[in-house]
């Protein structure tokens, strides 16, 4: 287990990437679940510590996390016009558009999508490999 953690820290901070990354901002839209949405955070900040993070929360109570810019919505403003508040926010060149339900792994893989848009002007949207972990349950409040 320590030897993946090294591992992974040694995949999370390659310097030739960092200028790429620099113009990758995610954003996630959140309501009522302060659990999974730190968890999201620090799996992304793990892996990816220096992107920007964009959190749009209609919540009743906001969390507020280190390195991350939220924007506060009023209650239940909806999913829609909560991820259009957080498009709204981006100055970088490439948005990652995500829920709060979802974890960034060691096999993520931002970078080669990066990569892939870079070379490929005429690409809009990429997509990864979701997968759905059958015994994991969202249990916030």
């Amino acid at each position: 287990m320590a030897l993946q953690k090294l591992f992974d820290r040694f995949l999370a901070q390659p310097e030739q990437n960092a200028e790429l990354l620099s113009q990758l901002t995610i954003t996630i839209k959140t309501f009522e679940r302060p659990l999974a949405l730190r968890r999201l955070v620090e799996s992304i900040q793990q892996f990816y510590p220096r992107v920007r993070i964009v959190v749009v929360d209609d919540s009743a109570e906001q969390l507020q996390l280190d390195g991350v810019t939220t924007i506060t919505m009023p209650f239940d403003s909806g999913v829609s016009a909560g991820r259009q508040r957080a498009l709204e926010a981006v100055e970088t060149r490439y948005v990652m558009v995500l829920d709060d339900d979802y974890i960034f792994t060691r096999r993520s893989g931002l970078v080669p999508c990066l990569r892939y848009l870079q070379r490929n002007e005429a690409v809009d949207i990429v997509g990864g490999e979701r997968i759905d972990l059958p015994f994991y349950r969202i249990n916030d409040r």
